[in-house]
């Protein structure tokens, strides 16, 4: 990956800038919650350049449209980039996702297909092709390591658990590598970030179920702020502020307020990040309330899992 100036990005910045009129606010985001349909809801999201106006033949045709939202905003920027690489940061975590799913369609006998992302840097007919001859040749030499080492763990272990641990050693090394790469400072520290918060996530899930700490040991990845004594501190104060059904919102909300920076650079790739993180926490909104509504899941329940908004 290249080293670029921030008038670099003048062209990828205008676009994203241009697009950032159709994010949406909280305010938004309450609008759509206040529907009592799927429906309902998709009609606002119609004005946001969700879906073709259509009624849905069925409320889960919803995951269809986000789907192809999302997949716009990456190829909106893929096509702007002045380095096509730079996407890889963002899209390594669906690479990723899909090596774990088609692994574990494999091993656990099941349909891997309801499960895939579209927003890799490898198609997902090419990924299970890859996966199936076991042909790693094509793959980052962390990505081919991660799943040889899952593909050996899960034989000894019969643990689906461990092609997680594997897959997520793998990908945060692709990450950082990249972004290290970059030279830009601005990624880099996204990055860590993310690594921090990782880290953190796996202490609380771990601490919920009483694993004993050497499996934390495990399972921690390197590469971020904290080392494993600072991610147990941190994650133990979260504990005692926060219940445990907020602390996942907390620390992607951490995470948004990092990139919400963003919005004041003119240039440069910040606001490429910024606006791709947006995108997928918007999703990850949007699913949350419109799979409540399938579920009649409360107004108030639903409010109380959203994650902040880059606008």
């Amino acid at each position: 990956m290249g080293k670029h100036k921030d008038e670099d990005y003048i062209f990828p910045c205008v676009l994203v800038r241009s697009d950032e009129v159709n994010l949406l606010s909280e305010a938004d985001l309450d609008k759509v919650l206040e529907q009592k349909t799927v429906q309902g809801a998709m009609n606002v999201l119609n004005d946001f350049g969700y879906g073709d106006g259509k009624e849905l033949a069925n409320p889960r045709d919803f995951e269809g449209i986000l789907r192809d939202n999302l997949e716009k905003a990456y190829a909106l920027v893929d096509g702007a980039l002045p380095d096509e690489k730079e996407i890889n940061l963002f899209s390594y975590p669906n690479d990723y996702h899909n090596a774990k799913v088609f692994l574990k369609a494999e091993f656990l006998k099941i349909d891997p297909t309801p499960y895939l992302l579209h927003t890799g840097t490898i198609l997902p007919e090419a990924m299970e092709d890859m996966i199936r001859k076991r042909d790693f040749s094509n793959m980052s030499v962390h990505m081919r390591n991660s799943i040889e080492e899952a593909i050996d763990t899960f034989a000894k272990t019969r643990d689906p658990q461990e092609i997680d641990i594997c897959l997520d050693r793998g990908c945060y090394r692709d990450m950082l590598n990249d972004a290290e790469d970059s030279d830009n400072e601005f990624v880099k520290e996204y990055i860590m970030l993310m690594i921090d918060i990782c880290n953190m996530n796996t202490y609380i899930r771990l601490n919920r179920i009483s694993k004993p700490k050497t499996f934390f040991d495990k399972v921690f990845l390197e590469g971020g702020n904290y080392d494993e004594a600072r991610v147990e501190t941190e994650a133990d104060k979260l504990l005692s502020e926060y219940p445990y059904e907020q602390l996942e919102k907390h620390l992607d909300d951490v995470k948004m307020e990092y990139v919400k920076d963003a919005l004041y650079e003119p240039f440069g790739l910040a606001p490429v990040v910024g606006y791709l993180v947006a995108k997928e926490t918007e999703n990850k909104n949007l699913r949350m309330i419109l799979t409540g509504k399938i579920a009649n899941t409360p107004n108030e329940t639903i409010k109380e899992r959203l994650r902040e908004t880059y606008v």
